[in-house]
């Protein structure tokens, strides 16, 4: 039917909602992607965490060591994320699709020994770790500073905003 399963660990973990049947969806062939599910229901929005989460909470749910390996965690975040938006030439570095990537600092101590580099990113990278985003070529993000993006304008206005709305 084309449709896509967003799995979103974190939250169902905070709201005790259960387990969601990812493994079971991932071997009928059905797209399944990451996301947070928003800050109200999960206070954090970081992906790479939800890639953690999404790679090991099948692990002990099901007592099966290979549940939702580290390949199909780091896929679920990009390729198939990209797939759920609509977003087509994206998700992947190839030839002829946009030059969307991330430059990660991975000679953190965690990344080490380095057996497998896509288990390093889905069990132990953290998205302070991000050094440069990239999105169709362009920098976006760079050592801390948004180049496209006034971060404190927009945190005032979003503080501003919180104040008027919840009246504090």
């Amino acid at each position: 039917k084309n449709v896509t399963f967003v799995h979103n660990p974190g939250s169902n973990l905070k709201l005790a909602s259960g387990v969601a049947p990812v493994p079971d969806a991932l071997n009928k062939g059905v797209n399944v992607a990451l996301g947070t599910d928003g800050a109200s229901s999960n206070n954090n929005l970081n992906m790479w965490e939800e890639m953690n989460l999404a790679s090991l909470i099948h692990k002990g749910a099901r007592l099966d060591p290979t549940a939702v390996n580290a390949a199909e965690a780091f896929k679920m975040a990009t390729v198939n994320g990209a797939e759920a938006l609509g977003f087509s030439k994206t998700g992947q570095i190839r030839e002829g699709f946009k030059a969307d990537m991330i430059v990660v600092d991975a000679t953190k101590p965690y990344y080490y020994p380095r057996h497998k580099l896509i288990s390093n990113i889905a069990y132990a990278a953290q998205a302070s770790d991000v050094e440069t985003v990239f999105v169709d070529g362009k920098v976006l993000y760079h050592k801390g500073e948004y180049k496209t993006l006034d971060r404190e304008k927009i945190l005032y206005n979003l503080e501003k905003t919180c104040k008027r709305l919840f009246n504090k």
